[in-house]
């Protein structure tokens, strides 16, 4: 199977010279978190990503803190690996869970077709989810990135930066409490260092803590749920992880990554 049936084309395409508050406005109305950053009106720069904008922003050094009106270019990760479209869609799964990367342009000379990503993916082999007798406790991996919430916001953000992870976990004695991601992360620091001149900044960022950040609103499971009810809620966009809960306990958790293994072990 092509890489092309994978390819989702609703990602704008901007230039690279553009401010970052048209693209941020351009982003919230299409309702994706990326957009393609062009050099000029056809050719690939780079990607930007709403985490990308929000934590770069928050670790500018400056007194007088506009963000708003740099460019794009500022913000974009460049260069960036891309696949032809007659690349197998085996080859973007491989390069998802070697290199974890969250998309990947698929490029015909200076032809963009779009992105293909590991929530397009999904989509793609979804159905196929429902024909498998597996469930969630046995995708589920044991949670390393934990949190509790009376961390300080300093602690959260050292835990992000020396593990390595995307999410953190927030929990209490490990009953479950909520999620903590790191793009939710990035938006509070920018908007501290947006709302407050350099000096004061750090003294705001002392007083948070964990639990001030943390996300409630998401789905969870619980371990003997069929694994094609967690493949519908990360094919449909809203989290990118699921907590796997019993009796209010943590378990594990399964992310689009496990996922995409299941696919290509069984299905491709």
């Amino acid at each position: 199977m092509k890489v092309t049936k994978a390819v989702e084309d609703i990602y704008p395409r901007i230039r690279k010279d553009e401010k970052i508050k048209h693209v941020l406005n351009t982003m919230y109305k299409a309702g994706v978190d990326r957009v393609i950053v062009l050099k000029n009106s056809n050719t690939l720069y780079g990607i930007a990503t709403e985490w990308d904008i929000f934590f770069k922003l928050s670790m500018l050094k400056k007194v007088k803190y506009r963000p708003y009106d740099l460019s794009l270019s500022s913000v974009t990760t460049y260069p960036v690996e891309t696949l032809d479209p007659s690349a197998e869609i085996k080859t973007s799964i491989e390069i998802f869970l070697v290199k974890g990367f969250s998309s990947i342009p698929i490029i015909d000379r200076n032809n963009i077709y779009g992105l293909v990503t590991k929530k397009s993916i999904l989509n793609l082999f979804l159905d196929n989810f429902k024909e498998l007798d597996i469930k969630a406790k046995d995708v589920m991996k044991k949670v390393k990135g934990k949190v509790e919430p009376f961390n300080s916001l300093k602690n959260v953000e050292n835990k992000f930066r020396l593990g390595g992870f995307n999410t953190l976990i927030v929990h209490s004695n490990g009953k479950y409490i909520g999620i903590i991601t790191t793009l939710d992360l990035a938006r509070i620091l920018f908007q501290i260092r947006k709302l407050h001149p350099t000096k004061e900044w750090g003294r705001y960022i002392d007083r948070l803590s964990a639990a001030d950040i943390t996300r409630r609103d998401i789905e969870i499971l619980r371990p003997d749920y069929e694994i094609y009810k967690a493949a519908e809620i990360l094919a449909e966009g809203r989290q990118k992880v699921i907590p796997i809960v019993e009796d209010g306990y943590l378990r594990g958790i399964i992310t689009r990554r496990h996922l995409l293994e299941i696919i290509k072990e069984k299905f491709i």
